[in-house]
């Protein structure tokens, strides 16, 4: 079993990273070379000897596409491509990139793009015409490509500014257990608008005040049932629209929503918006029918992600999945919404042919970056050939792939008149659900004609000049840090540089490239097999060191004075049976962070080292209030697990022998939560109010929230300083609050055992050591963490705070795992926290996990797991659990 560190990291990476856990792709496709550049007319680079271009994307995208340009350049002896990372906003400057399309094709010669549709004649002045090129390639084959995929890349001027890599679909999920009980055939590839409105209408059903409608609308149009309809009609027009008339041919689904079959169409700006459409799929009265993408959850359910079955929790598994209609006589058959990612070639390359070669490889190549994500594995080849050579289509559930295919061939790629579609945007979304459509449309034309389109700058495109390569002879050392990706890398990045200049026989490469994770990744084996060395977490009993190489003849060699400068109680963290796997580099403990400046607005007293959890309400009490600008006293979520321990609900307080979460302290706590929230002392953060938590956060209406040490302002405010104060203090002491309160992240740097060089990594991992700025947090190093540098860099009151906090937090490592048959009851305690914070009674709340828990208990309790494996304890307690509890996702 994972343990809690583990978790935590794993779903930092998710958050931060947008599951951005990457693996590499699959093996470069060698059956179909991609002709050189002589092949797109160049002539043997017409004398101009090898070659350089570069590609530009995010950093995190480097893992990806560095094994691809290895291939390449093996492929293509006088080109080299060479990876640049898109430009990113200093730390404290506004985040304001005025025209995003000119760094796109400034940062390199090629890079990756979507939208192109929409950018109107803009776009080919940042990006090249590629239609001569695709003339002059007699192997490039446009017919290989999907339908309408090539279009997707171009201009309403007629220009291919890409060439599309990876296509992304979207269809209609409908619940087969509600058709079969109407006993109406399931929607199949082929279906028309006509079937689509005679089903929705046949399954809608209202009892009492519980409405099941047949379709659930997404929001607004993009994304609605009307998106494909209202595209075709403006295609059909030259982008002008006569309102009257679209209402007239829109008339049957105006029909449907005003006799309840189908919800209206809502702006989704709020989080009153969002809860209500998460909300319709809870309970049984589910809508019959809704769109999404390929590799999304039931809409407001939870993402698992099984490395045995990558669509587990999935809607295209758990549901059935449908191609948008087509009308009857198949005219207008280009209807499933999907937009591409395009390869495009700046307008300032001046090596347009050996960019070309470059993008014709890579749209022979399947760009998934993680095996074990379903947002990745159904980004769909381009090439119809390259979809059948990778098996593209074994990865899906096999009863959805007959309406993937048809979606593939009938995919609508977005409109060319997105100015119009703007309009009726709103308009459609303001009327849907009753009034005047010609007028709200009139309005919103009025307002886009009042904000002219943007002139493009015409300016010359200069590509900036890659950095240089490593020299020939120097020791490449390939390091992992998952921070590298992070907007305040600066420091970091700036370390490398200096590293680099120092050492010129060496070379580190920094990658921020997750791999392949699943539920059972031995992450550190994992790393030691992609990295020489890399960046981790403390050791947990469970993870296996033989891929990793001691480091106890590299401590010798350094003399006891170096192993005497970090603390003894730290260096046990990464050592196993003697021997010492992981050099210390910095530990974060949780701390308590503080708006100073609306603090001092309410009269208030920042709090000292030494406070209570008394004392913690009480000034989270003071600071908030609802007159004039609202503000709140803390920032919490259904899982923090401090003001629960305030009131003594340990976290970790349920365990086999003690299965119960409707206990008097946990009743007592939810009705104390309950009057917290309404008397606006809380601010809970959910999965669906990004926005408004972000507003409050960053407009300083917050005087509380947790966080880690380093990480003051934790994922707020990344481009920009705050405009308040940030302070810090230790965690609120809790009388027996048990773990999950004061605990710290301790971080070290690792050696691969197959690293052919191990001396040059110590070198560069000893040298981070001695940095008061590689990482975040408290520097391992006595000295360095002593130093007036470091005090300098996080200020002096910061930097007494991060210590006084580690100084009384448990290692992550140390957090205990908890009996993995009683999860379940963490999640329905969770739940019933969740409700209550949403305005439920508590003893409702409690009560209803409550029923859960014991039938769960019920099933679980005689299961003999001794001796099975973890693998087969989770699908005991995933088969309990669903059945006390249905409507969850249980893997």
């Amino acid at each position: 079993m994972l343990d809690f560190f583990i978790l935590l990291a794993r779903l930092l990476v998710l958050i931060v990273l947008v599951l951005s856990a990457a693996c590499s792709t699959g093996t470069p496709d060698s059956a179909q070379p991609t002709p050189p550049a002589t092949a797109a007319g160049q002539g043997e680079a017409e004398g101009e000897g090898h070659v350089v271009i570069t590609f530009a994307s995010d950093e995190y995208q480097r893992g990806l596409y560095e094994p691809l340009m290895e291939e390449f350049n093996r492929q293509n002896p006088g080109i080299t491509v060479q990876f640049v990372p898109l430009p990113q906003p200093e730390p404290g400057e506004p985040f304001e990139i005025t025209d995003w399309n000119r760094m796109l094709a400034s940062a390199g010669d090629t890079t990756l793009m979507y939208g192109l549709r929409s950018m109107g004649s803009s776009g080919s002045v940042y990006f090249r015409d590629l239609g001569p090129l695709i003339d002059m390639d007699a192997a490039f084959a446009p017919d290989d490509f999907w339908p309408g995929a090539l279009d997707a890349c171009g201009d309403n001027e007629g220009h291919i500014l890409g060439i599309p890599l990876t296509i992304s679909l979207n269809g209609i999920f409908f619940d087969e257990a509600v058709y079969d009980a109407a006993g109406l055939a399931h929607p199949a590839p082929g279906w028309t608008w006509d079937d689509f409105r005679k089903s929705t209408a046949a399954l809608a059903q209202k009892k009492g005040d519980q409405i099941r409608y047949g379709y659930a609308e997404r929001g607004y149009l993009y994304g609605s049932v009307l998106e494909p309809l209202v595209g075709a009609y403006l295609e059909r027009n030259g982008g002008e629209v006569d309102p009257q008339a679209l209402q007239a041919e829109l008339g049957w689904y105006f029909d449907l929503i005003e006799s309840e079959a189908i919800t209206p169409m809502r702006s989704m700006q709020g989080q009153q918006d969002w809860q209500e459409w998460e909300k319709l799929f809870q309970g049984e009265a589910r809508p019959a029918m809704w769109s999404g993408s390929l590799g999304e959850s039931l809409p407001g359910g939870a993402i698992m992600i099984s490395g045995e079955d990558p669509f587990s929790g999935m809607a295209i598994k758990d549901f059935g999945f449908a191609p948008y209609p087509v009308a009857s006589d198949q005219a207008g058959g280009r209807t499933s919404p999907a937009s591409a990612m395009c390869g495009s070639i700046s307008a300032g390359s001046q090596h347009p042919r050996e960019a070309w070669a470059w993008l014709a490889f890579l749209s022979h190549q399947w760009l998934v970056r993680d095996r074990n994500a379903p947002w990745e594995i159904t980004q769909m080849p381009s090439r119809q050939s390259l979809a059948e050579q990778v098996d593209f289509w074994k990865n899906l559930p096999e009863k959805a792939v007959p309406a993937i295919r048809f979606a593939a061939e009938h995919a609508w790629y977005g409109t060319l008149y997105s100015r119009a579609f703007d309009a009726l945007n709103t308009a459609l979304t303001e009327t849907s659900g009753g009034g005047d459509f010609a007028a709200a449309f009139e309005k919103a034309r009025a307002a886009l004609a009042s904000t002219p389109e943007p002139t493009p700058d015409s300016a010359a495109i200069v590509v900036a000049t890659p950095p240089a390569p490593p020299p020939s002879d120097a020791t490449v050392i390939d390091y992992f840090y998952d921070g590298i990706n992070n907007p305040d890398a600066g420091d970091f990045k700036a370390l490398v540089e200096t590293f680099n200049q120092s050492h010129p026989d060496l070379f580190v490469k920094v990658s921020g490239d997750f791999g392949s994770p699943t539920e059972t990744t031995d992450w550190l084996a994992f790393m030691a097999g992609k990295y020489d060395c890399f960046s981790w977490y403390s050791i947990s009993g469970e993870q296996n060191t033989d891929a990793l190489l001691s480091l106890n003849s590299f401590l010798d060699a350094e003399g006891p004075a170096f192993a005497q400068d970090f603390p003894p109680e730290l260096l046990d963290q990464y050592r196993q049976a003697g021997d010492l796997f992981g050099l210390p580099t910095s530990s974060q403990p949780q701390i308590m962070a503080y708006n100073a400046d609306l603090l001092s607005k309410h009269g208030l007293e920042p709090p000292p080292n030494e406070w209570t959890f008394d004392d913690f309400i009480q000034l989270a009490a003071a600071a908030a209030s609802s007159e004039g600008e609202k503000s709140y006293g803390f920032m919490t979520s259904e899982w923090d697990s401090l003001l629960l321990a305030g009131r003594g609900v340990q976290l970790y307080d349920i365990s086999p022998e003690n299965a119960r979460i409707d206990t008097p302290e946990m009743l007592g706590a939810l009705a104390w939560l309950d009057e917290l929230k309404r008397t606006g002392v809380l601010l809970v953060q959910g999965q669906d109010n990004w926005d408004e938590i972000n507003d409050a956060i960053t407009s300083g209406r917050v005087a509380f929230w947790s966080t880690q040490a380093g990480q003051p302002d934790y994922y707020f405010n990344p481009y920009e300083e705050p405009p308040y104060k940030i302070g810090a203090a230790p965690m609120p002491a809790i009388q027996d609050a048990g773990y999950g309160i004061n605990w710290a992240i301790t971080r070290a740097n690792f050696i691969a055992r197959s690293n052919q060089n191990p001396q040059a990594c110590w070198t560069w991992v000893k040298f981070l050591s001695e940095q008061p700025n590689a990482y975040p947090g408290v520097p391992a190093r006595l000295s360095v963490a002593d130093s007036p540098a470091w005090k300098a860099q996080v200020g002096e009151r910061n930097a007494e705070v991060y210590r006084f906090a580690l100084a009384n937090a448990t290692p992550a490592s140390e957090m205990p795992n908890p009996d993995r048959t009683v999860w379940p009851l963490y999640t329905w305690r969770s739940q019933a926290v969740s409700a209550v914070l949403k305005g439920e009674d508590p003893e409702d709340a409690l009560a209803a996990s409550q029923d859960k828990a014991e039938t769960y208990l019920a099933c679980i309790q005689p299961v003999e797991t001794a001796g099975m494996s973890d693998e087969e304890v989770q699908k005991e307690v995933a088969n309990c659990a669903r059945q006390a509890d249905p409507g969850g996702q249980w893997q």
